[in-house]
C-alpha cells in the first residue's frame, strides 16, 4: 500500500482526474453531507489536509524515537512497540506517520510490517495506519491472490456493508488519492477472485452498499416491500433478484428496521435475517446470504446506547474466534471508537458468557505479541485510558 505522509492527501476532489465516477444513482436521492470543519470515520476524528507536525494533546518526538529504537536494536523490542501503537488516537496516528517519515524517511506502517508476521504484523498494521488508513490497508489484501474467498467476504463485508454515507465517500476518496484506483474497481477485482458463480449478484450487492447518496423512501412503502421479499423468498420468479437486494441494501438503516419489524409482525415472529439464511432460493448463494444477513442483523439488534451493530459485531467474534487473523481485524477495526468498543466488548461477554471475559477469550486463543497487543489494547479501553 502507498501511504502518502507528507500531507497526506486525505480527501480527492470527486471531479479529480482518477475519483471514482462509477457510482449510480437512483430516482429520489439526497446528497450526505458533513458540517464543514467537521470530519470523522469511524467515531474517530480525522484531520484535514496537511498532518500538523504535533498537536495541543499530542507531540510525537518521543514516540519517533521509541520506535525506531524498538526496531533497531538487537532485535524488536515488541513491548515498547506495542505500547507506543496501543491506545493511540487515529488523529495522533496521522501524525506519527508523517513525523517518522519526516525523520527517518521511512513509512510508519511499512517499517511494522518490516518487523513483523502473521496476525500480529496485521495488528501492528492496522493500528500504525489509523482508522482510514487501516480500511484501505485491508482493502489492498482482499485482491492478493493468497488471501481465502472467506476472509475476501469477511473483510468487504465488514469494511463496506451498512457503513455511514459519509465513511463511504471518505473512504472512497482516500483509495482514490493514495491507490490511485476506484473503490469499486477494488470491490469488483475481489469478488472476480471467487467462485464464478456468485460473482454476479455479490458484485450488484456491493454496487448497492457503496452508493454515497441517500435514497428517499416513504413509511408506507413497508408493507408492501414485506410482501416482496417474502415472495421471493418463497421462490416467486416473478420478483428478480436485483429487486429484492434493492429492497435490502440501498435502504437507510432507519427503514430497515421499518422493514425487519414489519416482516417480523407480518410473518409469525420469524425475523427477516433468519428468513433469509433459510431460505432455498437458490438464487441466493451462500456467500450473498452473509452479506444480507449483515446488514439485516444491523437493523434487528438496537441497543440500550443506540449503537448500531454492537449485537452483530459481538456474536461475529465469538463466532470466528479460533482465527486469530479476523480477531485482530475486528479488534483493531472496533477499538477506534473507545465507546462503542467498550459497548461490543461488554455484549461480546454476554454471548457464552461461561467462557469469561473478553481478556479471558483473547488470551486463550492467541499468544505471544498478538496476545499481549490484543489484551493491552481491551484493557486500555476498559480502563478508560489512553496513552499519555
Amino acid at each position: 500500500m502507498t501511504h502518502r505522509t507528507d500531507n497526506l492527501p486525505l480527501y480527492q476532489p470527486r471531479g479529480a482526474p482518477g475519483a471514482d465516477r462509477t457510482i449510480a444513482t437512483a430516482p429520489r436521492r439526497r446528497a450526505v453531507n458533513e458540517p464543514e470543519g467537521f470530519a470523522t470515520y469511524s467515531g474517530t476524528i480525522l484531520l484535514k489536509g496537511s498532518v500538523p507536525a504535533k498537536s495541543d494533546t499530542y507531540d510525537p518526538t518521543l514516540d519517533v524515537e521509541g520506535v525506531y529504537k524498538a526496531c533497531h536494536g538487537m532485535g524488536t523490542n515488541n513491548a515498547k512497540l506495542i505500547k507506543i501503537l496501543v491506545g493511540k488516537e487515529s488523529q495522533e496516528i496521522q501524525i506519527l506517520q508523517t513525523a517518522y517519515m519526516k525523520a527517518r524517511q521511512k513509512q510508519l506502517v511499512n517499517l511494522v510490517v518490516d518487523e513483523s508476521s502473521g496476525s500480529y504484523q496485521t495488528g501492528l498494521a492496522l493500528l500504525a495506519s489509523g482508522a482510514l488508513g487501516g480500511d484501505a490497508y485491508l482493502l489492498n489484501k482482499v485482491v492478493e491472490p493468497k488471501t481465502s474467498s472467506r476472509i475476501r467476504l469477511a473483510l468487504l463485508t465488514e469494511i463496506l456493508v451498512m457503513r455511514s454515507k459519509p465513511d463511504l465517500i471518505k473512504l472512497k476518496e482516500y483509495v482514490s488519492a493514495t491507490q490511485h484506483r476506484s473503490l469499486a474497481s477494488i470491490v469488483n477485482d475481489a469478488i472476480r477472485m471467487m467462485d464464478a458463480s456468485v460473482q454476479e449478484n455479490l458484485i450488484e450487492a456491493f454496487r448497492l452498499c457503496m452508493l454515497t447518496d441517500e435514497r428517499v423512501v416513504e413509511d408506507g412503502e413497508v408493507m408492501s416491500n414485506v410482501q416482496t421479499i417474502k415472495a421471493f423468498l418463497e421462490g416467486e420468479e416473478d420478483v428478480s433478484i436485483r429487486n429484492f437486494l434493492d429492497l435490502l441494501l440501498d435502504r437507510p438503516l432507519s427503514y430497515l428496521r421499518l422493514l425487519v419489524d414489519g416482516y417480523k409482525t407480518q410473518f409469525y415472529d420469524v425475523n427477516l435475517s433468519q428468513a433469509v439464511a433459510d431460505s432455498h432460493d437458490t438464487r441466493l448463494s451462500p456467500a450473498l446470504k452473509d452479506v444480507l444477513v449483515y446488514a439485516l442483523l444491523t437493523a434487528e439488534h438496537g441497543t440500550e446506547t443506540s449503537m448500531e451493530g454492537v449485537v452483530r459485531d459481538a456474536r461475529r467474534i465469538e463466532g470466528d474466534l479460533q482465527d486469530d487473523y479476523l480477531l485482530t481485524v475486528r479488534l483493531v477495526r472496533a477499538h477506534w471508537d473507545s465507546d462503542r468498543f467498550r459497548a461490543v466488548l461488554a455484549e461480546w461477554a454476554k454471548v457464552k458468557p461461561e467462557s469469561g471475559s473478553p481478556v479471558k477469550r483473547v488470551t486463550k486463543h492467541t499468544r505471544l505479541n498478538l496476545e499481549t497487543l490484543l489484551v493491552k489494547m481491551i484493557e486500555k479501553v476498559e480502563s478508560g485510558s489512553r496513552s499519555p
